[in-house]
C-alpha cells in the first residue's frame, strides 16, 4: 500500500566508500551490488538483505583480478545450469569494470568489463573478462558490462568497448 517497511543506513568504519550501483531480489532476500574500499583498493561486493528486516545476513568482497579495482553495476538473479550438470544452480550473476586505476578514469592503462557468476551463497563459480581487442593506441578506454539480461539458454550483456577504427579513430 505504499508504507516504507524499514529504512536503513548501512556503513563500516574499517571498510569506507560503499557504493551501491544496483538492487535485486530472491525469495525473500534483497541482494545488492556495488563497490567498498578493501586495503587500498575497490572491491566488487555482493550482500544479502533480508527482505521483512532490512538486516544484512551476507556480504562478499571479489578481486576481478587480483589487485585491481573493481565495481559491480548490475545484479541479476539466475537460475541457470552454471556447472553444465543438467540441473538448474540458483544464484547470482554481476556484470562491472574492473581498472588499474583506483578513480574512474578513461585514460588508465587498464579497464575492461567481467561478468561475475556466484551461487546463492555467493561463492564464486566463474568470472569471465569482456575487453576489446585493438585499443592499443586508443586514448579512451571504456570497456564495462552495466546490464545483463537472463535468456534461458545464456546471457545478453550490454555495456561498452573502445576499438579503433581501420582509420585510427576511436569507437564505441
Amino acid at each position: 500500500n505504499g508504507n516504507v517497511v524499514w529504512a536503513k543506513k548501512y556503513s563500516d568504519s574499517v571498510l569506507p566508500n560503499a557504493r551501491v550501483f544496483d538492487v535485486t531480489n530472491m525469495y525473500d532476500f534483497v541482494v545488492i551490488t556495488g563497490s567498498i574500499d578493501v586495503g587500498n583498493f575497490k572491491r566488487t561486493f555482493i550482500a544479502k538483505i533480508e527482505a521483512a528486516s532490512g538486516n544484512v545476513l551476507e556480504k562478499k568482497y571479489y578481486n576481478i583480478p587480483q589487485n585491481f579495482n573493481s565495481t559491480g553495476l548490475n545484479i541479476v538473479y539466475t537460475d541457470s545450469d552454471a556447472n553444465n550438470d543438467g540441473t538448474s544452480d540458483p544464484g547470482f550473476i554481476v556484470g562491472g569494470f574492473f581498472s588499474s586505476c583506483y578513480d574512474l578514469d578513461s585514460t588508465c592503462s587498464i579497464n575492461a568489463g567481467f561478468v561475475l557468476r556466484v551461487d546463492q551463497y555467493l561463492n564464486i563459480i566463474w568470472t569471465k573478462e569482456v575487453d576489446s581487442q585493438g585499443t592499443s593506441g586508443a586514448n579512451n578506454d571504456y570497456d564495462f558490462v552495466n546490464k545483463i539480461t537472463d535468456t534461458g539458454f545464456g546471457f545478453f550483456l550490454t555495456g561498452s568497448a573502445t576499438g579503433l577504427t581501420s582509420q585510427g579513430f576511436v569507437r564505441q
